[in-house]
């Protein structure tokens, strides 16, 4: 039985792909770091993130650092990102039929920053400054929570790394492709669910609900 939907944030429920890159270009330029075109940047949406990063030449142990300093220069701006299309529908769709959480590597403030000024309400829970590299701790830890089994979850995300996260945990996962990577390389790494569009995550969710009734 699917229990608990839990949403990643950045690239999944927010449109703030035009934001990051625009922050990445300012950090990269404050700190002599390679200055990539659009295309370069469209590029790496299929690239694993460690390869990314040597790319863009940043070593691994400046990322917290540099981390830091973005989600600092996001809390500024991300009020003017906007859901995507077809989000809202989904979250007020499933709003009292089954808890649902955000779990994202962005900072809780940023996140609530941007709920607050969308009048968001539909979500549980807000769980943000998770690593970047893994998201399994934070994983387990709302098992626990919520006293549930893996495959009692369902994760909503839309990189590489989230798909990882959830196969070392043996929880479901829903990728889907309107966020930071590609199709392609999220096809590569096997998700539970592919979904290209809105309707179809609302599909899928709407499915299980079912199923599980």
């Amino acid at each position: 039985m699917t229990k608990l939907i839990v949403f990643d944030f950045d690239g999944t429920l927010a449109d703030t792909r035009a934001l990051t890159v625009e922050i990445f270009q300012e950090i990269s330029k404050k700190h002599n770091y390679p200055i990539l075109s659009h295309d370069e940047i469209e590029a790496m949406r299929k690239l694993p993130i460690r390869k990314r990063l040597k790319i863009v030449k940043v070593p691994l142990r400046k990322v917290p650092g540099l981390m830091k300093e973005g989600l600092v220069l996001m809390r500024e701006r991300i009020k003017d990102s906007q859901l995507y299309p077809g989000i809202q529908e989904i979250l007020k769709a499933f709003k009292g039929k089954i808890p649902m959480v955000i779990l994202s590597s962005n900072h809780t403030d940023n996140i609530h920053a941007f709920l607050e000024t969308h009048q968001i309400n539909e979500l549980d829970e807000v769980i943000g400054a998770a690593k970047l590299f893994g998201k399994e701790r934070p994983l387990k830890k709302l098992l626990k929570t919520y006293h549930i089994a893996p495959e009692e979850m369902l994760y909503v995300g839309d990189e590489i790394r989230d798909i990882v996260s959830c196969q070392n945990v043996g929880i479901p996962i829903a990728a889907v492709t309107w966020g930071f990577d590609s199709v392609k390389v999220l096809k590569e790494h096997h998700p539970t669910y592919l979904c290209e569009t809105p309707e179809a995550l609302h599909s899928t969710i709407e499915t299980l609900i079912k199923k599980d009734a």
